[in-house]
């Protein structure tokens, strides 16, 4: 609860409560280590009293499954393992599914909540190495979200995105045009190249509102892919819908097939005339100097493969 771990268990006889003990762990012990602990304080409390038969029931899975098997050789398991083997009496352990009615379970989970109250730790427990890690990691990620929250910068993806995520990827070239700002439109060519913010159709500003709600130019991909009311949709519910987005990439990818005087004014020209090349899956430009460059390592490779065959067949006469 909070930053405060405890763990408790609770003995029943005859149906009735007899005895319970909770027990507040380091602010650093895991959800597990808790299950753990109070199984072995049970443990104990078997050992002081002489008791030849128990049953020890549990809502810890994770840690039923790991006392069961023999490669765990997690500390804090493996002293727990040593402890049953130890005991002369006969344990039994059971699990049960957690928050369904039992009333010994209803009562460990209680007092375990107590426990995370109290003022001073009862037990202090050692950092194992999966515990550092995990602390680091949480430290990481509020550092990370915290950096996110307050920048100034990725605005547009923080509009998308606001919780910072390990477990999110989204590497498609043409939609994170759309979802950074970065790219191919004209108003980020503005801020870092020095080119007009125009659009093509004329209109002064070409920025993500534009390229995806206004400009005439995709009218005809709007009207194939998006919702008829696609002017109220956000941006977001258009990025991520199946079939908006495929509408959303053929407009990028259509918009990077630059007008061939744009590309003469890149300078992309061979013998005083350009060439136009349209190569790979999604129809778009590319260069003739990169053309050359591939079909140059092409010839080296043809070149390597004929000198491979010519000092084969020198060898085989």
């Amino acid at each position: 609860m909070g930053n405060q771990v405890g763990g408790a268990f609770v003995v029943y006889y005859n149906n009735q409560e007899i005895y319970h003990s909770c027990f507040r762990l380091s602010n650093h012990a895991s959800v597990y280590l808790a299950e753990l602990t109070a199984i072995s304080t049970a443990l104990d409390y078997v050992a002081v009293n002489n008791i030849s038969q128990a049953n020890i029931i549990s809502d810890a899975r994770s840690v039923l499954l790991a006392l069961e098997n023999p490669n765990n050789l997690e500390p804090h398991t493996v002293a727990l393992k040593h402890k049953l083997v130890n005991l002369s009496g006969k344990i039994q352990l059971y699990w049960i599914k957690a928050h369904v009615g039992f009333a010994g379970n209803e009562k460990a989970d209680e007092y375990a909540k107590q426990a995370t109250t109290q003022q001073s730790i009862d037990i202090a427990t050692s950092i194992n190495i999966h515990v550092v890690k995990n602390l680091i990691k949480r430290e990481l990620m509020v550092n990370w979200q915290h950096r996110w929250d307050s920048s100034t910068k990725g605005r547009s993806v923080y509009s998308l995105f606001p919780k910072v995520s390990t477990n999110r990827v989204q590497g498609d070239f043409f939609l994170n045009q759309l979802i950074t700002g970065h790219g191919a439109l004209a108003i980020y060519q503005q801020r870092f190249f020095g080119k007009t913010a125009n659009c093509r159709c004329g209109h002064p500003i070409e920025d993500i509102h534009h390229i995806i709600y206004v400009c005439p130019l995709w009218d005809s991909i709007r009207e194939k892919f998006f919702p008829r009311n696609f002017q109220s949709v956000k941006r977001e519910l258009l990025l991520f819908n199946s079939i908006s987005k495929t509408g959303l990439k053929e407009i990028m990818c259509n918009k990077l097939q630059t007008p061939l005087q744009e590309l003469e004014d890149e300078g992309d020209v061979l013998g005083g005339g350009l060439v136009p090349l349209w190569l790979g899956r999604h129809g778009c430009p590319v260069s003739a100097a990169r053309f050359l460059g591939v079909l140059g390592g092409v010839a080296v490779v043809a070149w390597l493969i004929s000198f491979a065959c010519l000092s084969a067949c020198r060898y085989t006469y």
